[in-house]
């Protein structure tokens, strides 16, 4: 120990390891992690995760199960090069990325698409848009309705053997007057679901199973009849009084000389729950992760003002120096999860914003009169990744205090200008200054200080280049891949 230096408190010494809040709430996050991707996993359909520009990021076990390609055969390529698609379907693919951007969801997209082993499957797709870990991907359900299609053929080839076909299907099946509503004809697998005879269904109405109003039932009709939707998600009563959630197939045919309504449904209620739960997992881990990052926040408010604590307690200046660095590097990377704590986006920040709060606490920390040294800045917008932001801001923390420390001695005047630039998909940071330039000592890393060296560190971390010119003044670029 220095002579003439106090020994510190042991109170005063940073605190090691997490809080036990901190702990419980990072294992809730993983079990919420845990069962979002068993949930993913099991469902029935083929299902996948992929970007706006259709890349593959995840695919469920179904998926692998039904087409016979598996996880690495797909994951990174576009949906088109995973599953080859007709010809035709090129602009039905641009079609349903595009509903699915502007309106958030998509349904009823057909589509035809090759097995690994070359055999043909007619899917209809489904999507919705979800924010994950702050980013925008699709979910998509790859819902196989070759049958569905084989039935629809065979009916328009042959009324007699669409009849067959109509009472033998597994699939819930129903006729329908589209005049008066009225239920003409069921087959067994609809008097199953349902829980009446056959003959009892065929006496009851559309509106005796239907919980929405007539009118929406009569404009859906509507509709089907000029093809612009055969797809409708209803709420049907069963016999027993229980309400299930149904998808309905519907299309006009020609029987016996009238129009009526075919409409094969799917009880959806399973796909609907775990859809929730999906939504309801994907919301709570958003929270969850908002709530650890404004506790490491908090940690590392309390980090610096027990560093400061410390520093009151320091007399040799060059401690006191250092214990001041520290707190700034500390408070940079805080001030990193508090632009965090209050967007949507968990996953960046803006760096425009970031570092121009960044840098006037720095110019106000050192309390320099505004008229002597001015601070001018330009900061454009642009988002960078959460594990580049701390290197990011350590890097313009030590930047912008070599030049207050250095720039202007005693009562020297001057002009500091930080600007970040971003362009060309390219990060540009610059602090200038027109002082005497960065001592030689503090560039070549043989003074007291981290300074320069942490800079060289943390710009091989952060993959950047780094730029020196103390020809006039002193002028250190940085600049990345955004």
């Amino acid at each position: 120990m220095a002579k003439g230096k106090p020994e510190a408190d042991p109170k005063d010494r940073i605190p090691r390891g997490e809080s036990e809040e901190t702990r419980d709430l990072k294992e809730r996050l993983a079990l919420a992690e845990e069962r979002y991707a068993k949930l993913f996993d099991l469902h029935p359909d083929p299902m996948v995760v992929h970007d706006e520009e259709g890349v593959l990021i995840e695919v469920n076990r179904s998926f692998c199960e039904r087409t016979g390609f598996s996880r690495n055969d797909v994951i990174g390529k576009s949906v088109r090069e995973a599953l080859p698609f007709r010809d035709t379907d090129q602009d039905l693919s641009r079609k349903y990325l595009e509903a699915i951007s502007r309106e958030g969801v998509a349904h009823g997209f057909e589509a035809e698409y090759l097995r690994a082993d070359g055999s043909k499957v007619i899917c209809e797709v489904s999507g919705r848009l979800i924010e994950f870990n702050g980013r925008r991907r699709i979910v998509s359900i790859l819902r196989d309705i070759s049958d569905e299609k084989a039935a629809q053929r065979m009916m328009r080839e042959s009324e007699t053997l669409y009849q067959e076909t109509f009472n033998q299907s597994p699939a819930v099946k129903l006729l329908i007057d589209p005049q008066s509503l009225a239920i003409i004809d069921a087959n067994a697998a609809a008097a199953e679901f349902y829980g009446y005879p056959t003959d009892r269904i065929k006496e009851m109405s559309l509106l005796d199973i239907n919980t929405v109003s007539e009118d929406e039932i009569r404009a859906n009709f509507d509709l089907a009849a000029a093809g612009a939707e055969s797809r409708f998600v209803y709420r049907h009563r069963l016999a027993s009084g229980e309400i299930r959630d149904v998808e309905a197939y519907a299309g006009f045919i020609e029987l016996g000389g009238r129009q009526v309504l075919h409409s094969i449904i799917h009880d959806i209620t399973d796909k609907v729950r775990a859809e929730e739960e999906l939504k309801r997992l994907v919301a709570e881990k958003e929270t969850l992760l908002k709530e650890l990052q404004h506790r490491v926040k908090n940690n590392l408010g309390v980090i610096a003002s027990l560093l400061s604590l410390s520093a009151g307690k320091v007399e040799d200046e060059e401690a006191r120096e250092a214990f001041a660095g520290a707190i700034a590097r500390v408070e940079s990377i805080a001030s990193i999860y508090t632009k965090l704590y209050g967007t949507k986006d968990l996953a960046s920040i803006e760096l425009g914003s970031y570092a121009e709060d960044l840098v006037k606490s720095l110019f106000a920390t050192y309390n320099l009169d505004p008229d002597r040294i001015r601070l001018k800045g330009r900061y454009d917008s642009a988002r960078l990744d959460l594990k580049r932001c701390a290197p990011f801001g350590l890097i313009l923390n030590e930047l912008l205090t070599n030049a207050l420390k250095y720039a202007y001695p005693g009562e020297a005047r001057g002009e500091i200008r930080v600007e970040l630039k971003a362009e060309g998909g390219m990060i540009e940071l610059s602090v200038v200054d027109d002082g005497p330039g960065i001592p030689p000592e503090v560039l070549e890393g043989r003074s007291s200080g981290l300074g320069m060296t942490l800079v060289g560190m943390l710009t091989k971390q952060l993959g950047a280049r780094l730029d020196i010119d103390c020809s006039r003044g002193s002028r250190v670029a940085l600049s990345f891949e955004a």
